[in-house]
């Protein structure tokens, strides 16, 4: 479920015109972040809240004409 999640927020970005690389990179950035594994929040949800957020971004400066 959170696999194909995360598929659906690459694609996102995707349409954002967000690259590839920088989509990887996004991430990786996530995955080596220090969040505290105690909060409760695994890899995967932390990836997509950091994809989600990229998202939002996206949209905005796309709607602005950034």
């Amino acid at each position: 479920m959170k696999h194909q999640k995360i598929e659906q927020l690459t694609q996102k970005l995707l349409d954002c015109g967000y690259y590839p690389y920088q989509i990887k990179q996004i991430i990786s950035d996530a995955m080596e972040s220090d969040t505290p594994t105690d909060t409760g929040i695994s890899k995967e949800q932390l990836v997509i809240d950091v994809l989600e957020s990229y998202v939002e971004f996206g949209a905005k400066c796309k709607r602005e004409k950034i």
